[in-house]
């Protein structure tokens, strides 16, 4: 029987070890990060019944990691403990801190804030001057 031919090596390198980011542009993107967690199995017929409840009394599907979010904004509010901004990466929340140290404003007005002037800005808003009230 002849000898089989030796394969030649690939031109593509595959990196197999796997590297702990730091997760930098991953919270300046928003992008999001795999969670796993073993759990009962009745304990996720329940959290799922959950996450489906919740979202049929929204306008939109809610996610499990969602849901997660906002269990735990719900416990730290109960608990009192600081409440982060949903979904907002790093660089926005830290453009929001800036935004309330110069005006005084809450959180919520500053984001309120932000928008319009970036809605102005793109022109998919437009201010009443004091002349048109």
């Amino acid at each position: 029987m002849p000898a089989r031919p030796r394969e030649a090596p690939s031109p593509v390198s595959v990196e197999t070890s796997i590297k702990k980011t730091d997760g930098r542009k991953g919270r300046a993107t928003g992008r999001t990060t795999q969670f796993n967690t073993r759990v009962r199995l009745d304990w996720l017929d329940d959290f799922e019944r959950l996450v489906e409840e919740e979202s049929e009394r929204g306008e939109h599907k809610i996610t499990r990691g969602r849901f997660l979010e906002m269990l735990t904004y719900v416990w730290r509010q109960q608990e009192g403990k600081p409440l982060p901004a949903f979904g907002l990466p790093d660089r926005i929340l830290a453009a929001l801190d800036k935004i309330k140290d110069h005006t005084g404003l809450d959180d919520e007005q500053a984001l309120e804030q932000a928008l319009a002037v970036y809605l102005q800005k793109l022109g998919l808003v437009k201010t009443k001057s004091a002349a048109e009230t």
